[in-house]
């Protein structure tokens, strides 16, 4: 049976901006996962990775307090590239809270 969420502990840690006791101590996720490099809007970024779980990844972007943060239109945002063609096919369909894929694995 999972624990029961410190409501109180979670936003303290978010109004101390713990990114990860909140992801690692209070959610119940694994350290680590790869940093990334990303180049939009003329400029580079790098977002650290704070914490894992079964595949998804949080990172924080620490902004330079004397940068405005680039306005990217949505077409042209850096995106990862794909890991390119593979013997599976699969298709999904976005969807507000959900994501509906149907093909072979």
């Amino acid at each position: 049976m999972p624990t029961r969420l410190d409501r109180d502990a979670v936003k303290r840690r978010l109004d101390d901006g713990d990114l990860r006791g909140l992801f690692i101590e209070e959610l119940g996720w694994d350290h680590g996962g790869a940093d990334v490099e990303a180049e939009a809007a003329g400029g580079r970024f790098v977002l650290e990775a704070v914490a894992h779980k079964r595949g998804m990844v949080a990172y924080r972007y620490a902004a330079d307090p004397d940068a405005a943060f680039p306005d990217i239109p949505p077409a042209r945002r850096s995106r990862r590239p794909s890991p390119g063609p593979s013997a599976s096919t699969s298709s999904c369909t976005p969807r507000p809270a959900t994501a509906r894929c149907t093909g072979s694995g």
